[in-house]
């Protein structure tokens, strides 16, 4: 199932006894298909994306603990039709303030992978670019050592890195 536009759309259903999946009315292979590992783990295949693919999609499932299908947390897909230049990353620290509560935060608006940063949701803006933040919150103490903080962000082969301490604020 998908969300194009708002509306939910069928795709199409696979269960692993069956040879060839069914499709919902305007979708067939071999543009959508799928395929399973085990009887729990499935994929689904689109090839050939175009920008009209762009969509959230989401598996459904029965939970028999609950006698009712439930959905994943759904895959997010943005296919693009223009080139890719360099992420723009701006940070940005602590204010003096809130250093003096024992913790810092700094923002990253981009877009980082390491454990216990906070990342927000990708958005897409009207000139075709992408925009989310993250936030990593820290001791103060480790601020204040002057250590180095690195932000990495990558969008395809396109990579930007930034790094900021104590001593650049």
């Amino acid at each position: 199932t998908i969300i194009h536009g708002g509306v939910p759309q069928f795709v199409l259903y696979f269960y692993h006894p069956n040879t060839s999946p069914t499709y919902g009315s305007g979708y067939s292979s071999p543009k959508f298909n799928s395929n399973h590992k085990t009887k729990s783990d499935y994929s689904l295949i689109i090839s050939n994306v175009d920008v009209g693919d762009s969509a959230v999609y989401y598996c459904k499932t029965w939970d028999s603990s609950v006698s009712e299908y439930v959905f994943g947390q759904g895959t997010k897909l943005n296919v693009i039709d223009f080139p890719l230049t360099p992420p723009v990353l701006t940070l940005l620290s602590s204010s003096a303030e809130a250093l003096k509560e024992s913790k810092a935060t700094l923002v990253f608006n981009g877009h980082s992978v390491t454990d216990g940063v906070w990342s927000s949701p990708t958005e897409k803006q009207q000139d075709k670019t992408f925009k989310m933040s993250s936030y990593l919150t820290i001791e103060s103490s480790d601020w204040m050592d002057n250590a180095d903080f690195s932000c990495e962000v990558s969008v395809g082969s396109k990579f930007t890195k930034k790094s900021i301490s104590v001593s650049q604020c």
